[in-house]
């Protein structure tokens, strides 16, 4: 009796799923972002205030919408305060972009093809990262990728129900990051409809006006609450986080950070690596086709083409003009990526070498402790510190002097205190009676720590932890 032949990408892709599942929770929440975001879903679902992201007690999070925060906030009111409540999220966010991915691809291409796009998505290296990482993107990728698919569902099945899902995904995307998710999914639609003709038939099917009730209804809400709330946030969030952000390379006026400066161009350079594995074979593709007429074309239908090429190329283009730019800005261009690859290398002979060279990412982090590749991890955040320091010292107040991590913040659950000169510092120790203080070396003078007594107890990595007790309490 012959074997059936079996398909190389059906059976990496659960391999990969698997341990991302279960890496998930396996290492802490890291600063800045991880550790900050967890840290504004743990206070929303603990202060039980909805409508103002928080980075700490008191003080708004103007910078990004709720929908991250929302969702970290939900599971952790499921499912407890964790690394894996934390990461949740994401991984679900992922798991919808891999699903939109598949019935877009099995109704053009069939199992395999749109098989090999989801592992290739899944397997990519910001793919595989932001499937469990707390940050707003995940979420704006499922919005960015709902509305691509939406819009071609709806025009290919000449389906009004995709068409009104294309508004429910511009109301996410709004939710999720603002503006910025309208103009990445809607300029490549709006190339591809003038290239193609297909304005009348976008407005035949699309259900324009009840889509744009939905849209504002779904959205503006929350926009309007949290400016009543909060006035200035309107201001800052969309001109200065969308507008002077792109702009001005160097903008000083991030309330929770820094400018991320990069030279204008460095994006191309950020998806390069971002995409690797698959990267560097569909270079190999590309040379491929120009040297072999034998070398299938990147799709079968030269419309499906543009709209994946526009889909593709145009947050690139993009953000090719900003100096202020991050990696995890390529990951709008993920999905149709990985559509326009996994045409041209589902059947290929050597799909065994390929689902091979993408389980070697998940199989690193699946090793990575027996490895010691958590190391650096472990170190960029305060996690094991703050539990070895309340496991030796259980009842002593936390004190920071100087600054305080989010990653402090986090695993404290809010109860670490945070002196910011001396003279604070001094006011808290003698409330308090007893106390320990983590220090960043070299921000403390020798006087001012004697004139605290304060007493060394251990160094971790740039931080010094010092005990304090009152000598008229012992």
């Amino acid at each position: 009796m012959r074997a059936r032949n079996v398909d190389p990408w059906l059976v990496g892709l659960p391999v990969v799923l698997l341990v991302k599942l279960i890496s998930i929770g396996a290492y802490p929440l890291t600063d800045t972002t991880e550790a900050r975001y967890g840290e504004i879903a743990r206070l929303m679902a603990t202060t039980g205030d909805w409508i103002t992201p928080q980075v700490e007690v008191g003080v708004p999070f103007w910078a990004k919408p709720p929908l991250s925060f929302w969702q970290g906030a939900l599971s952790m009111s499921l499912f407890g305060v964790s690394e894996f409540s934390a990461r949740l999220p994401s991984l679900i966010n992922m798991l919808g972009v891999l699903v939109l991915l598949f019935v877009m691809a099995r109704a053009t291409w069939g199992n395999s093809a749109a098989t090999a796009s989801v592992f290739i998505a899944m397997t990519s290296g910001i793919g595989f990262v932001n499937a469990g990482a707390v940050m707003t993107d995940p979420a704006l990728l499922l919005s960015t990728t709902l509305a691509m698919v939406s819009v071609w569902q709806s025009l290919t099945r000449r389906s009004s129900v995709w068409g009104l899902t294309f508004f429910a995904a511009l109301a996410l995307g709004l939710l999720a990051k603002g503006p910025i998710a309208w103009l990445l999914a809607g300029a490549p639609i709006v190339a591809w409809l003038t290239l193609e003709r297909r304005w009348r038939q976008f407005f035949r099917i699309v259900p324009v006006l009840p889509g744009c009730l939905l849209l504002f209804a779904t959205a503006t809400p929350w926009f309007l609450l949290a400016e009543v709330k909060t006035p200035g946030f309107l201001n800052y969030f969309l001109v200065g986080e969308h507008i002077q952000r792109y702009l001005d390379s160097g903008w000083q006026g991030d309330r929770y950070g820094s400018a991320h400066e990069e030279a204008r161009g460095k994006i191309w350079w950020f998806a390069l690596l971002a995409l690797v594995p698959w990267s560097f074979v569909a270079g190999a593709r590309a040379l491929g086709a120009m040297t072999s007429r034998s070398t299938r074309a990147p799709s079968a239908a030269p419309s499906l083409n543009r709209y994946l090429v526009l889909w593709t190329l145009w947050p690139l283009v993009f953000f090719t003009f900003s100096g202020n730019i991050l990696a995890t800005y390529v990951l709008p261009s993920l999905p149709s990526f990985s559509l326009l690859l996994a045409y041209s290398v589902s059947e290929s002979r050597h799909r065994l070498a390929l689902v091979g060279a993408g389980l070697v990412l998940p199989v690193l982090v699946l090793f990575a402790s027996p490895l010691g590749l958590m190391r650096q991890v472990d170190a960029n955040s305060h996690a094991q510190l703050i539990a070895s320091v309340q496991e030796q010292r259980p009842r002593s107040p936390l004190v920071y002097f100087g600054a305080m991590p989010h990653s402090a913040r986090f695993y404290s659950r809010g109860s670490a205190q945070l002196a910011g000169d001396e003279a604070t510092l001094n006011r808290l120790l003698e409330r308090r009676g007893r106390a320990t203080v983590i220090v960043k070396r070299g921000s403390l003078s020798n006087q001012a720590l004697h004139r605290a007594s304060l007493k060394p107890l251990r160094t971790w990595n740039s931080y010094r932890v010092y005990s304090y007790e009152d000598s008229s309490e012992r």
